[in-house]
């Protein structure tokens, strides 16, 4: 839907320490999906400058398989962007439950795991809070 309202997308795919690769803001839903199912078999460190950077206000979806590496800086960067502009939201979507769930709706983030299409409704509806879309 935001794409179709040349909205633009930018996406982080993230690995290990230092594996993760971003393609800039593009309309181009392929060049995303290809960064999306790139696999680099490194465990779970989510590159948290990556998060800070471009403009506010911005939905960001972190999607992983159930765990992150390095929870204590991915909570801080949340808080830091939620702080920095109210429109700023963070979902983590995993595909098990998570560990780490309390811990990261404290720093500011909505956490829900499920495999179904019910993820894809919600983020939507982010999305539609932070650009009036």
């Amino acid at each position: 839907k935001a794409n179709k309202k040349d909205a633009k997308i930018r996406s982080t795919n993230f690995s290990g320490n230092n594996q993760y690769k971003t393609v800039d803001f593009t309309s181009d839903l392929q060049k995303v999906f290809e960064n999306f199912v790139t696999y680099y078999r490194g465990g779970t460190v989510f590159p948290t400058k990556k998060l800070l950077e471009a403009g506010d206000p911005k939905q960001v979806l972190i999607i992983t398989d159930s765990f992150i590496g390095n929870k204590e800086e991915v909570g801080d960067t949340i808080q830091e962007l939620r702080k920095r502009h109210r429109g700023n939201k963070v979902t983590v979507y995993a595909i098990h439950p998570v560990p780490d769930k309390e811990y990261f709706e404290r720093a500011g983030a909505e956490v829900i795991h499920g495999t179904n299409a019910n993820i894809f409704k919600k983020s939507i509806g982010k999305i539609n809070e932070v650009y009036r879309i």
